[in-house]
């Protein structure tokens, strides 16, 4: 896979960091002009804010100054004075202008609109209005909130003056603006403050008096804007970061002008303040990307230039391992020499053992090949992985034979069985074993085999089998011939006396040869003569009978099972671990009680002598003799019991 190689990854890690450190550092040249921007956004609008709120106190000044003059001529001048409607100077700066008396009745008006100027003659008196207790009180010029209850007028804010004699009140002059048509707030809905940007005037109240939205003019704030707005004009830097009246997220700039308590909002919509950064942003993303891949390729051509000596190394360690060479080249790179010849160093090493191993593999196959017996090896599954030639001539089949095969196929029926439990055995457990078997060879003849198998335990793991096969056809041969040669007790089947000895000699024989043990039982009936005083001599021979099949149906084929004499029996049992043969001792004595159950006869019962063959018995009839006084003792003990002799101590 390409990621398995150094060059990839190598590339891949280093072209990952550079557009990591590139990416890091974009944005933070995009934070720093973003914050810069900001900064210099809210400047500007505090500049433009502080402008406008110099250009309306101009304008509101001029308009409260030519209001004082009025009154002033008013309070000088005899009645009847002169009329509002020749006040040209103020017609220019209102947009109506009206005279009330001391009861707040209308004396005199004037409206740039005629049909509101004839609607005045119906207004009632103005003496509960707010603005006309307020200039009843003061002497300055008060000016109102927006005034939107006037039947006829349009939403209109008023300036106005108390007319104030020697401590008299005789009336007030009082000028009107209306909110959305007066010169002096059309001219601010034209102005453009950045993109998309606005100004608006908020009275003190929270109201908003002028708006580029007429929907939104007269609205008012909510509390929580207003406060904020009322908070901010009272900073150093009366910027604020919040939603504009329409919930756009805005940057607001707030200048406050006390001569009318209004505050003059310069408001820029946050996306408008950063319009300048998107381009900037596209056109940094087009030079770092141009750059990131100028910066990919020219890393990638670098590395591949300074990884030659790397891949010179894997062209040759693949020469090496395809046989083309034998040891690496020396590079002159400091940092790589060491390990190369390091490297070659275990090249040498490793041909001397492979030399060596190859001679010890070529002797250990002379010595297989050479074996008397025949020899194998399996897998941890147990299929072949090798035979020698010898077991090539025992079974007839080659290995790959045997491989396809397996041994199964050739072993006899009946003897598949045992050698199944006992193959499982060895893989589960992982224990030596052994077993006899008749298999049938390739050209048809049948052979009796006697198979050992080890495992090879590496660290708690099997590795595999080791085994041996021996022709054991000859020893079955011979038993059998022992069997039917004179040797079978005629009422019982079992061998008698000389069939005994013969096989007793041969067992002994086989077991000082091989280093092999050997166990023997006496089974000496209890009882026995009372069955043929009672119940005759036939009921006599059918106990001796079914005393025998028990002692077939407890011991195997390799077994021998002989009558001594009268009711005595003796077992001789190769190969036979000491508990397996105390199991035996046991069911046969088990057993042979139920006898009187099945024949209806009087009680028989069993005392049984075990014993085991030992080194320094010179004759068979040593450990004949120790089994035969263990079931005396046995007898004399209280009967129906098993006595047992091993190492010259007697337990029962």
């Amino acid at each position: 896979m390409l990621f398995n190689r150094l060059t990839i990854r190598l590339a891949l890690s280093l072209t990952v960091a550079l557009v990591v450190m590139m990416t890091i550092s974009m944005w933070t040249s995009l934070r720093m002009q973003e914050n810069t921007l900001r900064e210099q956004a809210a400047v500007r609008a505090e500049q433009f804010a502080s402008s406008q709120r110099i250009q309306l106190e101009l304008a509101l000044d001029t308009r409260a100054d030519a209001l004082r003059e009025l009154k002033r001529n008013l309070l000088t001048w005899l009645e009847p004075h002169p009329e509002l409607k020749d006040e040209a100077g103020l017609k220019v700066l209102f947009d109506s202008l009206w005279l009330l008396d001391r009861d707040g009745y209308l004396v005199d008006a004037w409206d740039s609109n005629s049909e509101r100027l004839a609607r005045t003659a119906n207004f009632a008196s103005f003496y509960a209005s707010d603005i006309f207790q307020r200039v009843k009180q003061d002497d300055a010029l008060v000016i109102s909130e927006p005034v939107d209850n006037l039947d006829g007028y349009p939403d209109i804010v008023h300036f106005a003056y108390g007319l104030h004699d020697q401590g008299e009140f005789l009336g007030a002059i009082i000028g009107n603006i209306a909110l959305r048509d007066h010169r002096l707030f059309r001219e601010l809905a034209t102005l453009e403050v950045g993109t998309h940007g606005y100004i608006s005037i908020v009275s003190e109240a929270g109201k908003i008096l002028f708006h580029p939205d007429p929907e939104t003019t007269l609205r008012q704030l909510p509390e929580d804007k207003f406060s904020q707005i009322m908070h901010e004009a009272q900073r150093n830097k009366p910027t604020a970061y919040m939603n504009s009246f329409n919930n756009v997220p805005s940057m607001i700039s707030v200048s406050h002008f006390a001569g009318a308590n209004w505050y003059i909002l310069v408001v820029q919509p946050i996306e408008g303040v950063y319009a300048p950064l998107d381009a900037l942003r596209n056109m940094q993303l087009q030079v770092f990307g141009t750059g990131a891949v100028i910066s990919v390729v020219l890393f990638i051509l670098l590395l591949s230039y300074q990884l030659r000596p790397i891949r010179h190394l894997r062209q040759h360690t693949e020469s090496i391992i395809a046989g083309d060479a034998n040891f690496l080249p020396v590079p002159r790179l400091r940092e790589l020499r060491p390990l190369v010849q390091r490297f070659n160093s275990l090249l040498k090493q490793n041909i001397k053992q492979q030399q060596a191993l190859e001679e010890r593999k070529a002797y250990f196959d002379i010595v297989l090949q050479t074996s008397p017996v025949g020899q194998f090896m399996t897998e941890p599954s147990g299929k072949f992985e090798f035979i020698n030639k010898k077991l090539e001539e025992l079974t007839g089949f080659t290995l790959a034979e045997l491989r396809a095969t397996g041994m199964r196929a050739h072993i006899l029926e009946e003897d598949i069985e045992k050698v199944v439990a006992m193959w499982t055995g060895v893989l589960k457990d992982t224990h030596p074993s052994e077993v006899d078997f008749r298999f049938t060879r390739k050209d048809g003849t049948v052979i009796w085999l006697h198979v050992e198998t080890t495992p090879v335990i590496v660290q708690k793991n099997c590795l595999g089998h080791v085994g041996t096969v021996r022709d054991v056809t000859s020893s079955y041969t011979e038993i059998e011939n022992l069997r039917t040669l004179a040797t079978i007790d005629a009422l019982t089947g079992l061998l008698n006396r000389r069939g005994q000895d013969q096989a007793l000699k041969k067992v002994i024989m086989n077991a000082r040869l091989f280093h092999e043990s050997v166990i023997v039982l006496v089974i000496d009936l209890d009882g026995f003569k009372a069955v043929n005083d009672e119940a005759g001599h036939d009921m006599g021979d059918q106990v001796l009978k079914r005393v025998a099949q028990i002692l077939m149906e407890h011991t195997r084929e390799t077994d021998f099972l002989g009558r001594m004499g009268g009711d005595e029996f003796i077992l001789i049992l190769p190969k036979c671990p000491v508990n397996r043969a105390r199991d035996i001792a046991k069911e046969i004595v088990e057993d042979i009680a139920l006898i009187p159950q099945d024949l209806t006869c009087p009680i028989v019962t069993a005392s049984v002598g075990l014993t085991e063959l030992r080194e320094d018995d010179s004759e068979p009839d040593d450990v004949v003799r120790r089994a035969d006084k263990a079931a005396y003792a046995a007898k004399h003990a209280g009967r129906n019991q098993v006595f047992e002799d091993f190492k010259s101590k007697a337990t029962n």
